[in-house]
């Protein structure tokens, strides 16, 4: 990407209302974590590395970045495994958020001058309780917080999948009919040679939206009653143990990569599967 290019989007950007700013700054990362919660010592090994963060943000004073774990301070938005900016100074005034050390151990917390004129260290949840900074303490500053970078988080598959399945079924979809339905499995009936390849024949009925994930049981006892006499009938339990890894999603995005079968077993289940999509479609 070109210099030219890189402004460009930019623009588009400052265009669409946002406000990006250049990553264009060196600052060190210490790999050690710090303690939002009880003062715990910082630990021996660091990382000499670095990150790269916008120089409007930087400012004057230096700065470094460490990433933080506990919960004493979740009110002010600042959670386990979010990383801290933080600026380099001792000359921290009142209700700043701060990175100081007592007796060389380290914590993160607001500090607070009470009407006695007491030193505080103040926590922002309920179970912690404030840390009251003596003569007898050896308590030193480090610098204050000036940024929080926020951790991402991972979105777990079943609310993905949960969000997708509530907008497909939104969309107005033409269902085979019964007869299609009980035609296409009596067809395909002879090409399910074990128990468990009835599972390609249920995916492929749930793809096109005659069943619903999980109709095991329905699906097993309408296909007991449309080929009584297969050697291997459909079971509701065997189905359910099928429902893994790749084997989750609609047949068009099975991996042979990620699934619970391999090889040529892999490939069977897949035709199968596409042969009853397909039929299904001749409506």
């Amino acid at each position: 990407m070109t210099h030219e290019d890189l402004q460009e989007i930019l623009r588009l950007l400052k265009q669409a209302g946002l406000d990006p700013m250049l990553c264009d700054c060196p600052v060190s990362f210490i790999d050690t974590a710090v303690c939002a919660g009880i003062p715990t010592e910082p630990g021996e090994h660091t990382r000499g590395e670095y990150i790269l963060l916008p120089t409007e943000l930087v400012g004057m004073h230096p700065v470094f970045v460490i990433p933080v774990k506990g919960q004493s301070m979740k009110d002010a938005d600042l959670m386990d495994g979010d990383q801290l900016k933080v600026e380099v100074r001792d000359d921290v005034t009142d209700g700043d958020i701060v990175l100081a050390s007592i007796d060389g151990e380290c914590t993160v917390k607001n500090y607070f001058v009470d009407e006695d004129g007491d030193h505080w260290l103040v926590p922002r949840n309920d179970a912690y309780r404030p840390i009251r900074l003596t003569e007898e303490m050896n308590v030193r500053f480090i610098g204050r917080v000036t940024d929080i970078i926020k951790a991402v988080t991972r979105t777990s598959y079943s609310h993905m999948a949960a969000c997708v399945r509530k907008e497909k079924e939104m969309y107005e979809m033409k269902t085979p009919n019964d007869e299609r339905v009980e035609r296409t499995i009596v067809a395909i009936a002879d090409k399910v040679e074990h128990r468990r390849q009835w599972f390609a024949v249920y995916k492929g009925l749930v793809a096109k939206k005659v069943f619903h994930d999980g109709d095991y049981e329905e699906f097993a006892l309408l296909v007991r009653r449309l080929v009584p006499a297969h050697k291997r009938p459909a079971d509701a339990r065997e189905l359910r143990r099928m429902e893994e890894l790749s084997f989750r999603k609609s047949p068009y995005l099975w991996d042979k990569n990620n699934a619970p079968v391999t090889g040529k077993r892999f490939d069977d289940y897949l035709q199968i599967a596409i042969q009853v999509m397909e039929e299904l479609e001749k409506m």
